[in-house]
């Protein structure tokens, strides 16, 4: 039977904005107020106040140290010689308790920054300078995601006119402004700004159908931190060869370029760094994993203080906990969803898959979550979308993309005053606002399927 043409696309009458506008600027409104309030009448950090420093470019070495000093071993072998020529991780990791928690692979983005300078290892100044444009850029890609859904024809749920197009970009931005997480990134000095503008633009490949440069770029994000590597089985599952095999060859020439400038054993000891942590994880507040939630849940080591040297204790409920939720995440996340076709159902299933991995590793700090703000910005315009083929799903439920936004986008220390209560639980708020955006994604990714096979056996003319 032939699918039934689409029928004209509702827009708001003259003079009256529409629906989506309404709802950023509701959600703006909110954000703005909690933000003025963080900044004026307490003492708290705010988004707004991590968008100043931003802008003055004030920033920590929390990456960088790291990396640096990981840098310096590998090529020192006059100090590796007084360490028995062990391996970067057993040294600096077990022996000096020092958290470098990163692959080898990350330290290649390194090495033509470090050539070029002349030395060991790159200066801060020019890795926080290479952050301040990728957070800018990673800005620039969420925009282009953000228009191109509501300007695609399949959507046609845009604004009516120029005026509300407009306006919707505008809040876009003030919503941009108020995402703490975007600017956390590169305050502590982190290389999750180039992950998070990696991710942004493999959602803009997926959106454009361009699987290839999609998991390519994903390779690349990786071999940073390699929490995404399910995807390789994610992409069988579904037979997304090409995919499947642009993803592997990345992270395959990043491994092997590893091992050839740091050797096998520098390469492959990583393994045995992931096993330690996930056996225990931190317990500091910062931490928006189930790992996190339970150590603070059984007061399983400091909540507020942080502790440069050491993990949390080992604790059996933990690890336990840990290992069985980490493995039902991953589960959730490689699981085919029936019948989910549409580009909007296989954007949504992609990302809600890509946020299970995160939240399955034992430590998940706040700015992980950063990689969110570009779905935030193609769930928008898509819960509104007015045209025939759009998920009335979720426009119906988009108060839970709301409140995700809100916990996920803010800082709420004023939480830490419970640390020492049962209600500690409190403290993971992010972690309870992604869970709620795996509650949206999850049943409208289930819900595409059904509505597409439902429309694909309409009779012509109904």
């Amino acid at each position: 039977m032939e699918q039934a043409e689409p029928g004209p696309v509702k827009m708001p009458s003259p003079g009256k904005i529409s629906p989506m506008v309404g709802f950023m600027l509701l959600l703006a409104g909110i954000n703005s107020v909690i933000n003025a309030v963080l900044l004026f009448c307490t003492s708290q950090t705010c988004a707004w106040q991590l968008a100043v420093w931003y802008s003055r470019m004030i920033a920590y070495n929390d990456s960088w140290e790291l990396m640096n000093h990981a840098l310096e071993y590998l090529h020192s072998p006059a100090v590796r010689q007084m360490f028995n020529d062990r391996t970067v991780y057993d040294v600096i990791f077990f022996a000096q308790r020092l958290k470098f928690q990163y692959p080898t692979t990350s330290l290649l983005f390194l090495e033509p920054l470090r050539l070029v300078h002349g030395g060991l290892t790159v200066p801060n100044a020019l890795l926080n300078l290479i952050s301040w444009w990728t957070i800018l850029a990673f800005i620039l890609v969420t925009v282009a995601i953000f228009i191109l859904r509501m300007k695609t024809p399949a959507g046609g749920s845009v604004p009516a006119g120029r005026r509300d197009t407009a306006a919707a970009v505008l809040l876009l931005l003030l919503l941009i402004s108020t995402f703490s997480l975007l600017f956390e990134s590169f305050v502590l000095g982190q290389i999750q700004s180039l992950i998070d503008l990696l991710f942004a633009a493999v959602i803009l490949f997926r959106m454009r159908r361009q699987p290839v440069p999609a998991g390519i770029f994903l390779g690349v994000m990786c071999a940073i931190k390699p929490n995404l590597v399910y995807f390789i089985l994610w992409g069988l599952i579904r037979r997304e060869w090409r995919f499947v095999a642009t993803f592997t060859c990345t992270l395959a020439l990043f491994a092997g370029a590893s091992v050839y400038f740091y050797g096998w054993g520098n390469t492959v000891d990583y393994l045995r760094v992931v096993g330690y942590i996930s056996g225990r994880g931190e317990s500091i507040y910062g931490n928006q994993s189930v790992n996190g939630l339970l150590n603070r849940l059984l007061f399983n080591g400091p909540n507020l203080g942080w502790e440069e040297r050491r993990f949390a204790p080992y604790h059996p409920a933990v690890a336990v906990g840990t290992v069985l939720s980490s493995a039902l995440l991953v589960i959730a996340g490689l699981w085919k969803r029936r019948n989910v076709s549409g580009r909007d159902g296989e954007i949504a299933d992609f990302v809600l898959s890509a946020l299970c991995f995160v939240m399955a590793s034992p430590i998940v700090w706040g700015h992980h979550y950063g990689i969110l703000l570009p779905v935030f910005a193609y769930l928008i315009p898509a819960a509104f979308d007015e045209s025939p083929s759009g998920e009335k799903y979720l426009r119906r439920n988009v108060w839970l993309c709301g409140i995700a936004f809100i916990l996920l986008s803010n800082t709420f220390d004023f939480l830490n005053t419970l640390a020492d209560t049962r209600f500690n639980v409190l403290q993971s708020y992010r972690f309870f606002g992604a869970l709620t955006l795996v509650v949206y994604l999850g049943i409208y990714s289930l819900r595409s399927g059904k509505q597409a096979s439902a429309e694909a056996a309409l009779p012509s003319g109904l």
